[in-house]
């Protein structure tokens, strides 16, 4: 039983919009803080937690602020969501969202970074990003965790607050669409997803941040047409490959429902 369900709490998430979905998907599909919204809270049902939604429109320079309850129990949750902005842009509100990670990072706020949100918080922290030498990696791919995090209570030195991090069981797969890779991780970081064409397909930093390079926010329908939107950037072999893969069952529910388990911790 978790605390939150428990004390009849509920935990706080706060959606940092980072996106704009264009017509006509989002007229479909909803926009960026609505799919992840809707992902989040179901996850976080999954988790044993009941959670109190509020969206902050960062790719339309809305603000985010500095919350006192950060690091403490009651703190909320920051998702990052996607975006196709770089990571790296010296666009206004990417500046001040990697300033706003540092700010964050260091009251020890609670992150969960998505893609595009991934890749932000490596950068902001440390990190280096850039463009995959290989290009677009669509489709859904495989995803493994990586062996140091599965050695967690064999007996190894596992300092750090990952240490009690347990990872879903596999195997695992997740819907992609990014060019830009996390190439290094910020110092401290741990990572514990890889994958075939992305080494670092998501990582955990400290007690409070864990990110993944892969939409699992996406549902079937969504993401092939992301897909096809893009064919003309992809290329139709490319497209055709995705589109293929995207009608296959993924990991995504399990794999955000591990992570909000974790920051939000349970006993």
């Amino acid at each position: 039983m978790t605390t939150a369900e428990r004390d009849g709490g509920r935990k706080s998430v706060v959606i940092l919009r980072c996106d704009d979905v264009p017509e006509p998907d989002r007229s479909r599909y909803g926009d960026t803080e609505v799919r992840t919204g809707n992902h989040i809270v179901a996850a976080a049902r999954a988790a044993g937690f009941k959670v109190d939604l509020r969206v902050i429109d960062v790719f339309g320079g809305e603000p985010i602020g500095d919350d006192d309850r950060d690091g403490q129990g009651d703190g909320p949750l920051y998702v990052l969501t996607g975006s196709a902005t770089d990571p790296y842009a010296r666009d206004a509100w990417v500046v001040e969202l990697r300033a706003w990670i540092r700010r964050a990072a260091g009251r020890g706020a609670r992150m969960y970074g998505i893609c595009f949100g991934h890749q932000v918080i490596a950068e902001a922290l440390g990190g280096r990003c850039g463009r995959h030498p290989r290009g677009w990696e669509v489709g859904n791919a495989r995803v493994d965790v990586e062996s140091v995090v599965h050695e967690v209570g064999g007996g190894g030195d596992h300092s750090g607050a990952w240490g009690r991090f347990v990872p879903p069981a596999g195997p695992l797969t997740i819907l992609l669409s990014h060019q830009d890779e996390v190439v290094d991780l910020p110092p401290g970081a741990v990572s514990w997803l890889r994958g075939g064409f992305c080494r670092h397909q998501g990582f955990l930093l400290g007690a409070h941040i864990a990110t993944v390079q892969g939409h699992p926010e996406y549902e079937t329908a969504q993401v092939r047409s992301l897909y096809e939107r893009r064919r003309a950037v992809l290329g139709n072999l490319a497209t055709d490959a995705a589109q293929q893969s995207a009608a296959a069952p993924h990991s995504g529910m399990t794999i955000s429902a591990c992570l909000i388990r974790w920051l939000f911790g349970t006993d």
